[in-house]
């Protein structure tokens, strides 16, 4: 199994860059870039719009990619379920989540 991570994208002088997947594979902004859905063992896809740097014609990617022994540990994107009471903001700085829960006291 694969899993990838860290995908960023790169105009071809290296001076521009933008972050599609973090560190756990995760898209910081899914309307951008979707997260990659594994089709069998060996090929991660996805479908996104076509997209360039004004600075320049050539679009690099570069990702670190991990070859699982077995199945690869599931990687859960978004907090799907929240106590009553408890108010979630959810942060992006630099590819790095932050969850920041408001309501213990």
């Amino acid at each position: 199994m694969l899993r990838a991570g860290h995908l960023v994208a790169s105009s071809g002088d290296g001076r521009d860059s933008f972050l599609l997947l973090d560190w756990r594979g995760c898209p910081p902004d899914p309307s951008t870039f979707p997260a990659l859905t594994p089709k069998g063992s060996t090929v991660l896809s996805a479908i996104f719009k076509a997209f360039r740097f004004p600075s320049s014609p050539i679009l690099k990617f570069s990702l670190i990619l991990t070859i699982c022994d077995g199945i690869c540990q599931p990687v859960i994107c978004r907090l799907t379920s929240v106590p009553q009471n408890w108010q979630v903001v959810l942060c992006n700085i630099h590819s790095i989540a932050n969850f920041f829960v408001d309501g213990l006291r």
